[in-house]
């Protein structure tokens, strides 16, 4: 699996599985026939704000990629063991077998991992996990976790360029 990134691309994911994410970023990716990686939060699946599994469904036949964002959407780095191994077996069974997806991807949610989850993750099957931590990566291979670049409605075109290029200085923002 070991692939080097190419230069030029990039991937556009949106976290936590938000009614939104369907009802107003499919329209625009269809638009521009783009496809995305929608990491859902598996257990808040059809709750209030979310999307339903009809629409998630409707995604992936469209081609986009469903990925996990956990199944509470909670936060690993304040949670026990337990918890963390609970909800990650839950989020990695709902698309294994309700989604049929294989071999599925993960996003952190609030970015919250460390060597622990990612070895549950790992022994669990997620093949390529995300963060939200800084950095770029080179290589791809079964040991990576990708960093992503926090993309919000402020952002001007000159923002995320720098951004995109790595020249974004996250500090001063300038």
């Amino acid at each position: 699996m070991a692939n080097q990134a190419k230069a030029g691309k990039v991937l556009i994911s949106f976290d936590d599985g938000l009614e939104d994410n369907y009802t107003v970023a499919k329209s625009i990716l269809d638009e521009f026939d783009l496809k995305a990686t929608f990491f859902v939060s598996t257990g808040l699946i059809g709750e209030n704000g979310y999307m339903s599994f009809d629409m998630i469904e409707e995604l992936k036949s469209d081609g986009h990629r469903i990925g996990g964002h956990g199944h509470k959407h909670i936060n690993y780095l304040v949670s026990n063991r337990d918890e963390i191994m609970k909800d990650l077996n839950l989020c990695f069974d709902y698309l294994s077998k309700e989604l049929k997806e294989k071999n599925p991807w993960f996003s952190y949610p609030f970015g919250g991992r460390n060597p622990y989850t990612d070895k549950i993750c790992r022994d669990l099957g997620f093949k390529i996990l995300f963060s939200s931590s800084l950095g770029s990566f080179a290589e791809l291979n079964e040991l990576s976790v990708i960093p992503r670049i926090e993309v919000w409605n402020s952002d001007t075109i000159m923002t995320l360029k720098r951004k995109i290029q790595g020249k974004y200085n996250w500090l001063n923002k300038f």
